[in-house]
């Protein structure tokens, strides 16, 4: 399974998925103003008590998320649904991605319910990341920095999930691990999470984080996705070079 991150592809793109098999969480584009760091990312990441816990249905959270412009609002409503309508063709599709770490987020609940009246086959990960507002049909957090954990709904669920009164636990980000390999890179800049001695320490950071992934299989996590597939521009956090010639886990 793949998570199509931020984009939407051709439809040649998709073509493929529905050939392979492959199957795909396909994110909406994400907009909004320019986005404060400390609200998208420096306070969900050091302190884990804002997650489900700020509203994005308050004036003055939107702005916090950059997401109070009501021009914005409009055109990301519609863009949405046009997605939507446009890919809901390709069986490869399995789940709708509708925010992603706050950026850009308002309304997930209304935008839950939308999506779902216009494709009610499919689950929608309403909030992908940090701020949780109790609808969709995930709880969907992202785990750079912390051991790996299982955590639970509290607290009322609303819209059409609240009817089955659960929702599956998926970490839809996690690892990062930067390694770049000379030759391979986009530029000279290196952007991922940990510091390694060589490619073998690396591959050792990856396997054990997949495994500890996996572990959580028991305890109730529906799946994960590891950042990333391949190495894009300045991150160097990928499986695959950016130029996709290496094999990271391979490399000699």
């Amino acid at each position: 399974m793949m998570r199509k991150h931020f984009k939407i592809e051709c439809a040649r793109w998709y073509y493929h998925c529905d050939r392979l098999g492959m199957l795909v969480w396909q994110d909406a584009v994400q907009g909004g103003g320019p986005y404060s760091l400390w609200h998208i990312s420096r306070k969900p990441t050091v302190f884990k008590c804002t997650w489900g816990r700020f509203r994005d249905d308050v004036p003055l959270h939107r702005v916090a998320l950059a997401s109070s412009d009501i021009r914005y609002q409009l055109e990301w409503n519609e863009t949405c649904a046009a997605m939507v309508r446009l890919l809901a063709c390709h069986p490869s599709i399995v789940t709708w991605t509708l925010f992603n770490e706050g950026m850009g987020q308002f309304d997930a609940r209304a935008a839950a319910e939308h999506i779902h009246g216009i494709d009610p086959t499919r689950p929608i990960d309403a909030v992908s990341g940090w701020f949780d507002q109790r609808c969709g049909d995930y709880l969907s957090q992202h785990n750079y920095f912390r051991p790996l954990t299982v955590d639970r709904d509290r607290g009322h669920l609303s819209g059409y999930v609240a009817k089955r009164g659960f929702r599956a636990l998926f970490l839809s980000e996690f690892g990062g691990w930067g390694q770049p390999v000379e030759g391979h890179r986009f530029s000279d800049a290196a952007y991922g999470y940990g510091e390694f001695d060589g490619i073998d320490a690396w591959r050792e950071a990856v396997r054990t984080s997949l495994a500890g992934a996996e572990a959580l299989e028991a305890r109730g996590l529906a799946g994960y996705v590891y950042t990333q597939i391949s190495d894009v521009e300045d991150e160097v956090n990928g499986l695959l070079t950016y130029d996709r010639r290496t094999n990271k886990l391979d490399v000699k």
